[in-house]
């Protein structure tokens, strides 16, 4: 809670000032941040788009491959942009669990069987 003489002791202008000062310190970091971020590096390489049946190929060599981490039979993505096309390796699937290998392990005191409320009549038939 603010004082009264702590109040009266600030300037509104100065106070003002200071955050006005403090707001711009922030943007400024965060600029500085932003332009860190947009310098990724880059590679520029150039090829030739060409008839592969009824469709176009990009022939890609094997050194620029080996930079984006493809190889043959490689999945990728295709990302249409504003600036053009970006092509990715697919992203493996994660692990696909069995009921036996999640349950693996499981026991009546770890599962907190003992912690399950029992049914009353009206909830089960028999």
């Amino acid at each position: 809670m603010w004082h009264k003489t702590t109040a009266s002791a600030v300037n509104p202008q100065s106070l003002n000032h200071r955050i006005l000062m403090y707001i711009l310190w922030i943007y400024q970091r965060l600029d500085a941040s932003a332009m860190t971020a947009a310098r990724k590096t880059t590679h520029h390489f150039e090829g030739r788009i060409q008839a592969w049946g009824n469709s176009m190929g990009l022939r890609i060599t094997r050194a620029v491959g080996e930079a984006a981490k493809l190889e043959q039979g490689t999945l990728v993505t295709m990302e249409l942009t504003d600036d053009g096309l970006l092509i990715r390796p697919k992203e493996a699937p994660g692990k696909v669990w069995t009921e036996d290998e999640l349950l693996e392990g499981m026991t009546p005191y770890s599962a907190h069987a003992d912690e399950l409320p029992e049914l009353l009549s009206h909830e089960y038939s028999g």
